[in-house]
């Protein structure tokens, strides 16, 4: 299971070292990388990166690489330094994949929603563009004890298809889950009060299910069917849980859609409080959640 940690100036990132040697996932191989944006943040057009400038620069990026690998280190974390230069969001993407990544993980503020929407951010990049799963750490975790997360299906393949691959994660560290399906008023508009029951009755049926195989393979989980707004349910179960992480499967629409309606897992990993896993399964490898 191979994290690339995107190591920021600011030192936010150790929010995401934290979360990540917490969930323990199975032969974790940790990649710090730092990526120099060339863009100055000096707007005279007179600027020009002279030798000595560039030298102050890389001297600089390697001392940031090389507290992020004692940080790493602090907490048992065997990790590999790399520095990059390039737009932050696209090289982390681009080296993901050519480094075969299975998760990328950076530390990031929360956002309001109007400057979610007006202001772009790494987070907001990955969690559109990535090819790989995405964790935004917000919050360190607590210190003692295992993980506890909440996490949304809507019982299509692609949710199948990440349960699947948070097994494949195998996170030692995240022992309680809550899987909850949230019945919301696109579903509920126009149907019957009959059709409604019976949907959540084949709902419950499902999740308890996929809870067994869950709570079979080491991650006790519990299922429940909610109805209400997706956004609003979600803070009250991860609030009643004293959930550390919430988990949601992005599979994603169209680049206009995202960028002016945005999708649920978009707007809870930029606006709300919680630490967010997005993962993203590679389609097509088989019907059902069975590993």
């Amino acid at each position: 299971m191979k994290t690339i940690v995107g190591v920021d100036t600011e030192g936010i990132y150790t929010t995401a070292l934290d979360l990540v040697q917490k969930l323990s996932f199975k032969d974790s191989e940790i990649e710090l990388v730092h990526i120099e944006d060339p863009r100055p943040f000096i707007p005279d057009q007179s600027f020009t990166w002279t030798p000595e400038l560039i030298e102050i620069q890389e001297q600089f990026d390697q001392k940031k690489l090389h507290e992020a690998e004692e940080v790493a280190e602090h907490i048992g974390l065997h990790s590999e330094t790399f520095n990059f230069v390039g737009s932050p969001a696209g090289t982390l993407i681009e080296q993901a994949d050519a480094m075969g990544a299975d998760l990328i993980a950076i530390g990031s503020h929360r956002r309001s929603r109007i400057a979610a929407v007006l202001f772009g951010s790494v987070g907001r990049a990955l969690v559109i563009g990535a090819h790989k799963s995405v964790l935004i750490a917000k919050n360190a975790p607590k210190a003692e004890g295992k993980l506890s997360a909440v996490m949304t299906t809507d019982h299509s393949p692609y949710s199948d298809e990440a349960i699947k691959l948070l097994l494949r994660m195998k996170p030692a560290g995240l022992s309680k889950l809550t899987l909850m399906t949230v019945i919301d008023q696109t579903m509920v508009y126009g149907s019957q009060s009959g059709n409604i029951e019976a949907l959540t009755e084949k709902f419950n049926l499902r999740g308890q299910e996929i809870a067994k195989l869950l709570t079979d393979q080491g991650i006790e989980t519990d299922f429940k069917v909610r109805r209400g707004d997706l956004e609003h349910v979600v803070d009250e179960e991860m609030e009643a849980a004293e959930a550390d992480i919430l988990v949601m499967a992005a599979q994603g629409h169209g680049f206009l859609e995202r960028l002016f309606i945005g999708s649920t897992s978009l707007r809870e990993a930029m606006t709300s409080p919680h630490s967010v896993l997005i993962l993203r399964p590679e389609v097509g490898r088989g019907k059902g959640v069975t590993p």
